[in-house]
């Protein structure tokens, strides 16, 4: 047999082979799909499954409130007394008296004496005004707070305090309630009511259910904020000041899910 025919049944071999090879992959393929088909389906059934609980569930979002009236039974009064003496030592002894007079003044008007204390005695240097400056005195001062509980009774605390000498001052007065724990729980149930009437009043026009609370936050307002009464107004009213009616507010932002 001649080199040239020997070469040419070569070549057709190769191309024999060569076409082969692809044709023998997909068979490949298909027992390697056989094989793992189990795996592979198994596989595409949790990623499924993994998607479908990452897809946000339908929510609303509402906000209920919720109003409880408050009424004060306790009152604030801020008083002290302020003086002025040559010598600090003066100062610091004088004005100690001072405060114990005071105390004395606010306890025979009917306050207990575990409402009332003192705080912040401090004894300050003042100085002239023109130059050189220098020390002209020392001036002291003394907090003196008390909790009145008998209301009724707390224009007697006031004028006392007003009337007991040019050394003692009054700030003013705030009002409060001892406890507002009860009030507080009423306001939070009804603000947590509210919220669920709104979002079940809007699920139903969306012709959808409502579902479990996603979250949950309670927001709360100070019933009775501090709100100082000064000397004047005290004094224009003879000391009858009337508490007013505070509001324990609640508001309730609350998330549900929709079926």
């Amino acid at each position: 047999m001649s080199n040239t025919k020997i070469m040419r049944m070569a070549a057709a071999a190769a191309l024999v082979l060569a076409g082969a090879v692809p044709a023998a992959l997909p068979a490949q393929a298909d027992a390697a799909d056989r094989t793992t088909g189990k795996a592979t389906g198994q596989t595409a059934a949790q990623t499924a499954g993994q998607a479908a609980g990452k897809r946000r569930e339908d929510r609303i979002e509402v906000t209920g409130v919720g109003r409880v009236p408050v009424r004060p039974d306790i009152m604030y009064v801020r008083a002290g007394v302020e003086l002025t003496r040559s010598a600090p030592g003066d100062a610091y002894q004088a004005v100690g008296t001072a405060a114990a007079r005071l105390v004395k003044v606010i306890t025979d008007s009917g306050v207990a004496a575990r409402d009332v204390k003192t705080t912040d005695l401090s004894v300050q240097p003042e100085y002239t005004t023109t130059e050189p400056r220098t020390v002209s005195g020392y001036r002291g001062s003394e907090s003196v707070s008390a909790t009145v509980r008998d209301l009724p009774r707390a224009h007697v605390t006031l004028n006392a305090i007003m009337a007991a000498g040019p050394d003692v001052r009054l700030d003013g007065v705030t009002f409060d309630k001892a406890d507002v724990s009860a009030e507080l729980a009423r306001a939070q149930e009804l603000a947590v009511a509210d919220a669920r009437a709104k979002a079940q009043r809007v699920a139903r026009l969306a012709g959808r259910k409502l579902g479990r609370v996603v979250t949950l936050r309670l927001v709360t307002v100070d019933a009775l904020p501090p709100h100082l009464i000064p000397k004047a107004m005290i004094a224009d009213a003879g000391g009858h000041l009337s508490p007013g009616e505070g509001e324990q507010r609640v508001t309730a932002e609350v998330v549900y899910a929709l079926k």
